[in-house]
């Protein structure tokens, strides 16, 4: 049978009271009809013809995953969006006031990653502006594809974003000045256009070898265009895209439709600025005046242009940190390790590197269990059980605050903690462990576990301590600039390998692959760190269980769950694709929490959630 393959294209440039766009539309029509000529079986949505609801969107992509046998699924978006709980929301017309009339990313790809199509591709070309309003922070967002309990082929999806957290997408004049385009839509159709020589692949498709552009291959290329023309157009605009792709180097969208360009490639001299000449003719190198191990190229001064810089993303920042951390060698040249070196400064990723190695002097509790919070005061906490731990010392910012857990029949417990500042947190107090919770301003920034000094775990921490502290920060830097990804098979094995031999020394490491593991969708690796913490804790972690579908409201867990909700801000976007249902005032709470890697309840929901906990509402 021929492949079959859909799109959904979506276009609204205009959305309640948010400045009306010029180009969303636009940019939509042209990915239709460059899709269409690729042969996909195309459905428009844009609000040029009306109002753009959530039901349009979920009725065209049902028609391609009812039948079953489409091979492909694009969905496009350009528009407004918002990036609320660490996720993403495509604002559709009659968004804010309807609190529906989004789009929700993180749910969307969750769902479909069971549709039953090989490949779907998500492409968001929207701003990721941080909603400040309490009418803005109440938008949760509708799953448009379908619910089904049928037993599917698990998709791989590939995700394309414009933009980093909290930033804009432009839309800026390109051709003429008297219309603006989207500037990631622009460049991601040129890449079909225009691709780089090593991004073209020769596939065999219907007896026929043609040449595409693998969805795998275009993250980098996405990068530096953007960034290349908004420098071309306005030097202060900035524009970061991400890519996330799971599917096979085989796997397309579009062939390459123009003769692919030559970049020169770094080669291994490139520690001494030689370039490899594949993309060149053999004239260009002058091989009687130096020898060949050291060929320098000298055609730079015949061109119009000098080679493309090396082009490096917080991926490799965060690649390179984990490397560092295990004392793996370091391959990469050395324009790549200093462009590297440049990022991870610039971007804020050794500053998260950093505070994610802080650690209060507290080390010791007679019960083994406790907290230490650095950076503000405490002022109260309880056990969900209603109890009081024995706060030791409430803490100033400067003085950290130290809050003793008795011992309990039960490994684990959830303890919330108001901070001076009035935001508070539910945590896991876990036995043998003081949790050291980072405050920064109006948010917890970092929490790391570590062993009380009088535990049995306490001398292989001692034993390990460097490489578990290296490793921790790398992983909370990486989870909190949102690139810590695992989609390469060989990285993902190793570092479960890794995460198997320290699961006693810091759950938090446990916590942080388990949510790598889900967007990778590898459930069994999820399955393994499950397995893993719950022989070391004899308790789970609500967001590990969470992860592993192991949460239900049908029938009690087989450990007991700590604490009552996510710890992490983003699992708030996967309890109602879990199908989890949380007591009102924590189901309530995800529309008052402050931007924050570790969920972190405002003032008024902190203090709403201790009076429940009192009334013996939660437990």
């Amino acid at each position: 049978m021929p492949r079959r393959r859909g799109a959904v294209v979506i276009g609204v440039n205009k959305t309640g009271g948010l400045p009306v766009l010029e180009s969303s539309v636009a940019g939509a029509e042209a990915l239709a009809n460059w899709l269409a000529s690729e042969g996909f079986e195309v459905k428009t949505i844009t609000d040029a013809q009306g109002p753009v609801t959530p039901q349009q969107i979920a009725a065209a992509i049902d028609t391609f995953v009812a039948p079953g046998n489409y091979h492909q699924l694009v969905i496009y978006f350009s528009g407004h969006g918002y990036w609320k709980n660490d996720a993403e929301l495509w604002l559709l017309t009659d968004a804010p006031t309807d609190a529906n009339a989004a789009v929700s990313w993180a749910e969307t790809a969750e769902f479909a990653k069971d549709c039953g199509i090989p490949n779907v591709v998500m492409i968001s070309d929207a701003c990721r502006s941080i909603p400040n309003t309490p009418r803005a922070l109440k938008i949760r967002g509708s799953i448009v594809f379908p619910n089904e309990d049928v037993q599917r082929t698990r998709a791989k999806v590939d995700k394309f974003m414009a933009a980093a957290t909290g930033t804009a997408a432009y839309e800026i004049p390109i051709k003429d000045a008297g219309r603006k385009e989207n500037v990631f839509t622009h460049c991601f159709l040129r890449a079909f256009a225009n691709p780089d020589q090593d991004m073209v692949r020769d596939v065999n498709e219907d007896g026929q070898v043609i040449k595409v552009v693998p969805n795998r291959r275009l993250g980098k290329y996405l990068q530096r265009e953007v960034a290349a023309l908004l420098a071309n157009s306005n030097v202060q605009l900035n524009q970061a895209p991400d890519a996330e792709v799971l599917s096979d180097d085989d796997v397309y969208i579009g062939r390459v439709t123009t003769a692919p360009r030559s970049v020169g490639v770094i080669d291994q001299d490139a520690a001494e600025g030689h370039l490899r000449p594949e993309s060149f003719g053999l004239d260009d190198w002058d091989y009687d005046r130096e020898p060949p191990i050291a060929r320098r190229f000298l055609g730079w001064q015949q061109k119009e242009e000098p080679p493309e810089p090396v082009v490096v993303d917080l991926r490799d920042v965060a690649a390179m940190a984990f490397e560092r951390a295990l004392e793996k060698p370091l391959l990469a040249s050395l324009d790549e390790m200093q462009a590297i070196e440049q990022l991870a400064k610039s971007s804020g990723f050794n500053d998260a590197v950093a505070q994610a190695k802080t650690i209060s002097e507290v080390g010791h509790f007679e019960t083994e269990t406790g907290f230490a919070i650095i950076g503000a005061g405490v002022t109260m906490a309880i056990v969900a059980n209603g109890e009081s731990p024995i706060i030791r010392e409430h803490g100033d910012g400067k003085k950290p605050g130290v809050v003793r857990i008795e011992r309990h029949l039960a490994p684990a417990c959830t303890v919330v903690i108001e901070f001076s500042n009035g935001r508070g947190a539910a945590l896991a107090a876990l036995q043998g462990f003081i949790g050291h919770v980072l405050v920064e301003g109006d948010r917890i920034v970092n929490v790391s576990y570590v062993p009380s000094d009088n535990s049995v775990r306490w001398q292989d921490y001692l034993d390990r301590r460097q490489r578990v502290d290296r490793l921790r920060a790398a992983a909370a830097a990486a989870v909190r600039l949102g690139v810590f990804r695992l989609d390469d098979k060989q990285k993902a094995g190793e570092l479960a390998e890794h995460i198997r031999v320290f699961k006693g020394l810091d759950p938090s490491l446990g916590l942080y692959a388990a949510y790598a593991y889900s967007e990778a969708d590898r459930r069994e690796d999820i399955d393994s760190i499950l397995t893993y913490m719950r022989q070391d804790l004899g308790a789970d972690l609500f967001d590990v269980a969470m992860l592993g579908r192991k949460i239900t409201n049908k029938q009690p867990n087989a450990y007991p769950i700590a604490p009552f909700c996510p710890m992490l801000t983003q699992g708030w976007n996967l309890l109602r694709a879990r199908g989890i249902a949380l007591p009102e005032v924590l189901d309530q709470a995800q529309d008052e929490l402050e931007p924050s890697l570790w969920t972190t309840f405002k003032p008024a929901r902190t203090r709403l959630i201790i009076d429940a906990i009192r009334r013996g509402e939660i437990k």
